[in-house]
């Protein structure tokens, strides 16, 4: 009696990955921040699914960078960000989606916005295991102007929390042998410090994803912080 075949691993990491995104967005666009959704304005068809209806301020956290720097609300202000949460043990989700993210640079070029600078952060939701000198090296693999930082778990916790990442540690058999589930999407920070998109390289191209990303900067309008 024949069964159906098993599918990949690789397969479903990346399908699990895809779900998580897609649940992370609805999360983002839809969980009520007080009064915001009522303020909220009207996102472009080009834009949904990527641009935030509201602006979201972010509250201060404490990390690390790979250089050994506090990483907190103020790195994030004065240049536009985006976030990818995930680990440097990762089989797939995380190499697929910082090389993506290595291209996204590549077609904005340098400085794509003036004098507002874009930067790019993997937060490592692997403390036990990402020390500063891995995160420098793995960072540095997809781009050299790439930040790695990481933290304790509850700031780790808490600005996740803050813009809708999901991430979650599945057990292995041993302590130093398990895996992450985490969001494979790219969460967009403007210079005041606030969460105003959500980008998906899911059924996207590199260039696809920087042309929203200078659409947003250009919809929004928004420089440097006073």
């Amino acid at each position: 009696m024949s069964g159906h075949p098993t599918p990949p691993k690789k397969i479903v990491i990346l399908v699990l990955a895809m779900a998580i995104t897609l649940i992370t967005i609805l999360i983002v666009v839809f969980r009520p921040f007080g009064g915001m959704r009522e303020r909220g304005m009207q996102v472009p068809g080009d834009l949904m699914g990527a641009l935030l209806p509201f602006q979201k301020p972010l509250t201060d956290f404490q990390l690390t960078d790979h250089q050994g720097k506090a990483f907190t609300l103020a790195r994030l202000q004065n240049q536009w960000t985006l976030l990818f949460f995930g680990y440097t043990h990762c089989p797939d989700v995380c190499p697929m989606a910082l090389g993506f993210l290595g291209e996204v640079f590549t077609h904005l070029g340098k400085d794509p916005f003036g004098k507002t600078k874009l930067q790019g952060v993997f937060v490592s939701v692997d403390p036990k295991r990402d020390s500063l000198e891995l995160l420098k090296d793995y960072v540095a693999f997809f781009n050299p102007e790439f930040l790695g930082a990481t933290g304790p778990e509850p700031m780790l916790k808490d600005l996740a929390q803050q813009v809708g990442a999901y991430y979650a540690i599945n057990p292995g058999g041993t302590d130093d042998a398990y895996e992450v589930s985490h969001s494979s999407a790219f969460f967009m920070i403007s210079p005041q410090g606030n969460l105003v998109g959500v980008v998906s390289p899911n059924n996207n191209t590199p260039d696809q994803v920087a042309e929203k990303i200078k659409r947003i900067v250009q919809y929004l309008g928004l420089g440097e912080k006073p």
